[in-house]
């Protein structure tokens, strides 16, 4: 079963070449930061107009390196009603640049898979720029629903027995919604700071509309002794004129 693209043409291109050429573009512009080996992103998933710069940010840090296996962690946007967690069990993801296979290790979480959750954009979004930087890669493609703080301990805790050496984690989110330009600034660099400093107890209180794969990231990293750098922050109305209901865009590596 293949996984259609969703939202090719509307949050980023639907032809190939352009949108090859405009992920290009945006990795073109950004710097290496971290020189050793990426364990982990943590990258926004708004429309590449909005916040295609600063995932650029992000999957800029993974140039040059490999991995088989990409777990990619988002918190439900549909409409439909999701507790626990769904795992996509598709053959593969489709973009407008190929097909991204789904790696077996996905049926080993024993999660339920809800195809209704799936048809949002929060993993999707995240498959060109994988597709550019990488090669023979496989995915792990969850969302979360309503979930209690014990069930983000287990499923960090299952998510690192499939965790390796040519493992990447990248948890999709945005941060703040729809606050005027400074108070989503001042808000997005409190969350920023409590996840750099790996504060569950601060971060659990934070605003980010994928919280819950936030903190299973930070509850991974701290467990296996990652470090996290900050690499950028924008929100949307650095990107368009309006300033008084904007979502906030950060860009987070660990290694």
């Amino acid at each position: 079963m293949k996984r259609k693209p969703f939202v090719a043409g509307y949050f980023y291109p639907e032809n190939k070449k352009i949108l090859e050429k405009v992920v290009k573009e945006l990795l073109k512009s950004q710097k290496r930061k971290v020189k050793e080996r990426v364990k982990a992103l943590i990258v926004p998933h708004a429309a590449y107009e909005y916040s295609g710069q600063v995932a650029a940010m992000g999957y800029k840090q993974i140039e040059n390196q490999s991995y088989e296996k990409v777990i990619i962690m988002a918190t439900n946007h549909s409409y439909t009603f999701l507790e626990g967690i769904s795992i996509g069990l598709y053959d593969c993801y489709e973009t407008p640049l190929g097909c991204v296979d789904v790696h077996k290790d996905a049926k080993k979480l024993k999660f339920n898979f809800v195809e209704d959750v799936h048809t949002t954009h929060v993993i999707e979004v995240q498959l060109p720029f994988l597709q550019v930087m990488l090669k023979n890669f496989k995915i792990v493609p969850l969302i979360f629903g309503k979930v209690d703080w014990n069930y983000l301990r287990n499923v960090a805790n299952k998510l690192l027995e499939i965790i390796d050496e040519k493992t990447l984690l990248i948890a999709s989110s945005d941060l703040s919604h729809y606050y005027d330009y400074s108070t989503a600034k001042r808000l997005d660099e409190e969350t920023i700071k409590s996840i750099v400093e790996m504060n569950l107890n601060d971060l659990a209180t934070k605003e980010a509309c994928s919280l819950e794969a936030l903190i299973v990231l930070v509850m991974i990293a701290k467990k296996l002794k990652w470090k996290a750098k900050f690499l950028g922050y924008m929100n949307s109305g650095d990107v368009s004129d309006n300033k008084y209901s904007v979502v906030g865009y950060a860009s987070i590596v660990f290694y």
